[in-house]
């Protein structure tokens, strides 16, 4: 597993550990807090598209799923919203013309965007879609956006 795979699954370890880290703040005197996230679903308009964000929010809620799982739900919206551009662009639903296609997916998800890049030899590359990254802190049990992150 190479680096930039590892500290990915940290930082998706790390996103599931912060539903819990306002208690711990609490309970182990911390007084902040700062973690790595993928999504911001308490502050939606933070995202890069931030009417997106809170329309998934929104509807999250109407549909009674519970508050935690917006932290990894986005991705099964963005996973499948990636296949169908995907197929839509090969025109099919057939495997190998969908992976090909994959190359020349750009869309705007939950997350942000989605293209992806070729990593590695000429031949055998693998993709990647780079994802939003974000910084949010925790200051007395309660969930904050750093200043430094506030959209100007």
């Amino acid at each position: 597993m190479n680096l930039n795979r590892r500290a990915a699954a940290l930082l998706a370890l790390l996103g599931l550990a912060l539903l819990a880290l306002p208690a711990f703040a609490n309970n182990y005197f911390l007084s902040v807090a700062t973690l790595i996230l993928f999504f911001l679903p308490w502050f939606p308009e933070a995202m890069p598209d931030g009417k997106l964000a809170k329309a998934f929010v929104d509807e999250w809620a109407k549909r009674g799923h519970p508050f935690e799982g917006l932290t990894e739900g986005f991705r099964g919206h963005d996973g499948v919203l990636t296949a169908v551009e995907a197929i839509r662009i090969a025109g099919k639903a057939d495997p190998k013309a969908v992976q090909a296609a994959l190359w020349q997916v750009n869309v705007m998800g939950v997350n942000g965007p989605i293209k992806f890049e070729k990593d590695g030899p000429a031949g055998k590359e693998s993709g990647q879609s780079k994802p939003s990254i974000f910084i949010v802190q925790v200051k007395d049990g309660k969930i904050a956006l750093p200043a430094f992150s506030a959209k100007k």
